[in-house]
């Protein structure tokens, strides 16, 4: 099993937690608190990482921090995420969205080559380890409503708010 690593740090009112290998970031959480995100970060990271999952984790804490002062629309760090077949192509599917965009989970159904599938892309987004990063955020419903989102749709407001997509409420 390849190394993990993991941090915990403040940006803006928000704390952020990620577990990252060698290949790229794991996991991404956040929470206005603290306690949470510590709770909530999966344990698994080793005392010791190599120079790869350090390069992963200082990467993403900079390209979080310059998303959020609107300098950065397209994240470089890359995404690692464990899943499904079907989960990795609709998450690689979620980084064509270009920022300030959005898409329907029907459109983006019809993109994979699933037509119908809407709610089992709705649910692989809902799964995503690494949101924001993997752009989850930016998924409606057909009518232009919010849909759902993992951690809770005020969270889903304030993203798509920082990039100028407009939703139906």
């Amino acid at each position: 099993m390849m190394a993990q690593g993991s941090i915990i740090w403040k940006e803006g009112d928000r704390w952020y937690g990620a577990l990252a290998n060698d290949e790229g970031i794991l996991n991404l959480i956040w929470s206005p608190g603290q306690k949470e995100v510590e709770e909530n970060l999966p344990q698994t990271a080793d005392l010791e990482v190599g120079a790869a999952v350090r390069r992963n984790l200082e990467r993403l804490h900079r390209e979080i921090a310059e998303y959020h002062a609107g300098k950065r629309k397209k994240f470089t760090v890359q995404a690692a995420p464990q899943g499904t077949e079907f989960q990795q192509k609709v998450w690689q599917a979620l980084l064509g969205i270009p920022y300030g965009k959005s898409m329907s989970y029907g459109e983006l159904a019809e993109q994979i080559g699933h037509p119908g599938a809407s709610r089992a892309v709705g649910n692989a987004a809902g799964k995503n380890p690494v949101p924001i990063v993997i752009p989850c955020h930016r998924l409606l419903a057909a009518d232009k409503k919010l849909g759902g989102f993992a951690f809770g749709l005020e969270e889903k407001r304030r993203l798509l708010k920082h990039e100028g997509i407009e939703w139906e409420e």
